[in-house]
């Protein structure tokens, strides 16, 4: 039987997730990295009929979705309603408590359930010091280390914060996280986000290459959609074609979060952006 990019996507089948971060060194053609919706980004509606949101999103041409919740439905439920549309689990938005104790093995089962083997956490407090942010390095090595043995990669989301107002002596807190975890953490850079802060996306996704499994494609202003904004899409893009280990672009925007009118112009433009690098 001949299995299709989508049957591949949906039973998790990648071979960057086979090679080792130092493997990334030959540049991936961007255009064979699948694109996801965050559903975060539709969130005032998605939870209304996520079986209908499903099949619009997989209208407009997206290959995968990002969980930020289960929408009041156990897991089997929603694996099927995703495999009815033709949709991919790429992820899900997990806050760290979800991996502490016995919610871990729920939060794993759930994942496996879904069909995926990323999860991230979106957010945490602030850290104000080194040492604060090596301690989460700590915790997020024996996360990892836990969740690797189930398949599963955890990684960590960014804000704003974590660069502008966390930067010790010209090295940013982001940079203390991810030079103290293992390769096995992923670096899931908030493009948007990272860019809003004043850094430069490319050069974060470069500094920690083949680490950035899936990224969050979003834009620094123009009303959130990409391409509109400051972001500098060529040089992001092809920091991840040549050493991102990216499985996942994973569209995000924030500003009307009741309307599919914003979700499918990124794509739109995603895709023509890509196309043209």
């Amino acid at each position: 039987m001949k299995l299709t990019r989508r049957d591949l996507l949906r039973l998790g089948i990648s071979a960057l997730a086979l090679a080792p971060a130092r493997l990334f060194a030959q540049r991936v053609c961007p255009k064979c990295i699948p694109i996801a919706l965050q559903l975060y980004s539709i969130r005032d509606i998605a939870g209304i009929d996520i079986a209908e949101t499903f099949a619009l999103v997989a209208g407009m041409g997206y290959t995968g979705v990002e969980f930020s919740g289960l929408y009041g439905k156990d897991a089997k439920t929603l694996r099927k309603l995703m495999d009815d549309a033709g949709l991919a689990y790429c992820g899900a938005h997990t806050p760290w408590e979800g991996f502490e104790g016995d919610a871990l093995k729920e939060t794993l089962e759930n994942c496996q359930t879904l069909g995926g083997k990323f999860l991230t956490v979106p957010w945490w407090g602030v850290d104000r010091s080194v040492d604060a942010w090596k301690k989460r390095a700590e915790w997020f090595n024996e996360k990892s280390a836990l969740c690797r043995k189930e398949g599963i990669f955890i990684g960590y989301h960014n804000h704003q914060w974590e660069f502008k107002d966390h930067d010790f002596d010209g090295v940013t807190g982001w940079e203390i996280l991810f030079q103290n975890t293992d390769d096995a953490v992923t670096h899931q850079l908030d493009i948007g986000h990272c860019a809003a802060a004043g850094y430069d996306p490319a050069k974060y996704i470069r500094m920690f290459p083949g680490r950035s499994r899936t990224v969050h494609a979003k834009e620094a202003g123009g009303g959130g959609v990409i391409g509109k904004g400051s972001v500098n899409w060529p040089a992001v893009i092809d920091a991840i074609a040549e050493v991102g280990g990216t499985e996942w672009f994973i569209v995000e925007t924030e500003e009307r979060p009741d309307t599919y009118e914003d979700v499918r112009a990124c794509l739109e433009n995603l895709t023509e952006l890509i196309d043209q690098c």
